[in-house]
């Protein structure tokens, strides 16, 4: 049976021909990759304590919560389904970002895990969200196209613009910094 690897090294092979050198032996570079990562994951597993088990730990208990939604997901009420589906989804989204973190990080990769570590974030944060409001629930479920998904970002529960720039803040800073004596500027911390 052909596999994809054939024609990769054949491929391969041609390629070397043709700059009229002998090819490299492909597996020196699978085994380098495999020697690489099994030293960092050692490693991992020891320097990344106590986080690392934190971390687990995490993982463990938010798939417990997955498999307890999976389980109870055909007793939901019509009013209740919409949350419900939205946080299990939610939480099933998280429990991948997290495994997918953990291994990265495992195997040396912390910037990629860094990268992640905001999908795994907004996953969580937007399911505290669908847990509180049953309309940006029903709008998360309901949102299968591109443009439905896009219509759900730009949804009237999420900011428009960042919390400091708001005009209740502004104005708030503004009130603020009349009111105080002008070397005393940087005191405006307690606005929203």
């Amino acid at each position: 049976m052909w596999t994809i690897y054939e024609e990769i090294g054949q491929a391969w092979i041609k390629a070397y021909a043709d700059i009229k050198q002998s090819p490299d032996d492909r597996g020196v570079f699978a085994e380098f990759i495999l020697n690489e990562e099994n030293e960092a994951r050692t490693k991992a597993a020891v320097d990344l304590q106590p986080w690392f088990a934190i971390l687990e730990l995490g993982l463990e208990w938010l798939s417990y919560v997955h498999v307890a939604l999976t389980n109870d997901l055909e007793n939901k009420s019509e009013e209740n389904r919409y949350r419900y589906l939205a946080t299990w989804a939610l939480v099933g989204s998280a429990v991948s970002f997290g495994l997918s973190i953990r291994l990265l990080c495992a195997c040396g990769f912390d910037a990629p895990a860094k990268a992640l570590l905001r999908s795994y974030v907004e996953a969580l944060l937007l399911c505290l969200a669908v847990l509180d409001d049953k309309q940006l629930a029903k709008a998360f479920v309901e949102s299968e196209t591109d443009a439905e998904v896009k219509n759900f970002l730009a949804f009237d529960g999420f900011p428009k613009e960042p919390p400091s720039k708001s005009k209740a803040n502004q104005d708030c800073r503004r009130q603020r910094l009349s009111s105080l004596p002008s070397g005393d500027v940087k005191n405006t911390k307690s606005c929203p």
